[in-house]
């Protein structure tokens, strides 16, 4: 029944802000699983939803947010990313870049969401323009914002081991993109 639907949508949007991790958790996976098949045709206001929670300013609401998209950034594509990407990278720049605002745990599920986001471009990135040229305009901020900083020496010095996830996450999503830089460079030699 529509209303039904609806109504689960609503509430579990907000569970994503709830205080136990747990259930945020469980929220998390009812949103995920029901965008598999409703986002963004008729869900359309789900990543507005998602967006404002992580620019609340409430850790809750972050929390979930963040958490959510993880969840659900392996069905993130090359339909969906032209759309959302240019609010989502800024953001996403913006948690794993702020040491002192965003712990080593929120920063690593948000490696993760751009981690995956890369593989779906690495992988579509010749039959799929706007997407193409999303990434050609986001990837030299994403690269000089997050590696370079993340991989900074004085940072590797004084790391937690919550850091080392962190900078772990990082290192694998700069292995992809270094990979297949070197794959074109041998196909145009080839």
């Amino acid at each position: 029944h529509p209303d039904e639907k609806t109504i689960i949508k609503e509430l579990s949007i907000k569970g994503l802000g709830m205080d136990m991790e747990i259930i945020r958790t469980g929220f998390g996976m009812v949103v995920a699983e029901i965008a598999k098949y409703d986002w963004p045709d008729e869900w359309p206001t789900l990543f507005e939803n998602i967006n404002n929670y992580i620019h609340s300013g409430q850790e809750n609401f972050v929390r979930g947010a963040i958490k959510c998209l993880s969840m659900f950034s392996d069905f993130l594509d090359a339909k969906t990313l032209p759309y959302i990407g240019p609010v989502l990278f800024p953001t996403l720049t913006k948690i794993l870049t702020e040491l002192h605002v965003f712990d080593a745990q929120l920063r690593m599920q948000t490696g993760k969401i751009v981690h995956a986001v890369i593989l779906e471009f690495l992988t579509v990135k010749d039959n799929n323009k706007a997407f193409y040229d999303l990434m050609v305009q986001l990837l030299p901020a994403l690269i000089s914002n997050i590696f370079l900083s993340e991989l900074n020496p004085q940072l590797c010095r004084n790391f937690g081991i919550g850091e080392l996830g962190v900078q772990i996450q990082v290192v694998r999503t700069l292995k992809v993109i270094l990979k297949d830089c070197v794959k074109g460079l041998l196909d145009q030699t080839h």
